[in-house]
């Protein structure tokens, strides 16, 4: 019996969240899960400022399984109703800019929510080049012996070209990810992700293989010198 699933999207208004909104309406026809549409809009839901939206942001997240947002929730258009000053100033330290403001908020250890979050952009004009990034959260299950990132929930962002699938997608984790096979720009450093790719790898063929790396470091192919001298030091 599947259990039914809380997903929540935040508007902010914007070509991205209207995207976002289009998708997400889409969720319930499954009959698994509900949807709950949060309208940002000045002084309602008691918020002015972005200290507000990032209050209710912190208040409400815990009551759901997924959020969904718009990357560039608010921008364009003029910014009719002022959701421009809902955001202002939260992108000033972000980890993650390429989730856009809420994106970075929801995906920043400090907010400290396992709750996945699925992050959209609105489709370039055909005219430009087209690409597309997928952001999750790869879990790491307590299973196989113990390594220093069992039971963790890691951000990853997996970035497709135009060439895709003839090349595989940049898969990334944070700046300076503390792992072997992880470079300091947080590139992966995987064999499906270079020589041995294939057009026929699938994404959850791609989330395996980086979850096994986190299981199963490979200290014949290190990335981070740092990490792997510790490593070594470990095996003597």
């Amino acid at each position: 019996m599947c259990l039914l699933q809380r997903a929540a999207l935040y508007f902010l208004g914007g070509a991205d969240d209207r995207e976002a909104l289009a998708y997400a309406a889409r969720m319930p026809e499954t009959g698994t899960m509900s949807l709950t549409v949060v309208r940002f809009k000045l002084r309602n839901w008691t918020v002015e400022d972005a200290e507000g939206t990032t209050s209710v942001v912190r208040a409400m997240s815990e009551k759901f399984d997924l959020l969904i947002v718009g990357r560039r929730g608010g921008e364009g258009e003029g910014d009719p109703e002022g959701s421009t000053a809902l955001t202002s100033g939260l992108s000033e330290s972000s980890e993650f800019p390429e989730l856009g403001v809420l994106g970075d908020m929801l995906a920043s250890a400090e907010f400290a929510s396992k709750v996945s979050i699925l992050v959209i952009q609105q489709q370039p004009p055909k005219k430009t080049i087209a690409t597309i990034k997928l952001f999750c959260f790869l879990a790491l299950a307590a299973k196989r012996g113990l390594t220093d990132w069992e039971g963790g929930y890691f951000p990853v962002t997996l970035h497709f070209t135009e060439n895709y699938p003839s090349n595989p997608p940049t898969c990334k984790f944070p700046r300076r990810f503390f792992h072997v096979n992880v470079y300091d720009s947080g590139d992966v450093c995987l064999s499906i992700l270079g020589d041995a790719w294939a057009p026929s790898i699938t994404v959850r063929q791609i989330l395996i293989g980086i979850q096994e790396l986190l299981e199963n470091p490979n200290p014949a192919s290190p990335a981070q010198d740092f990490a792997y001298d510790v490593f070594a030091e470990v095996l003597k």
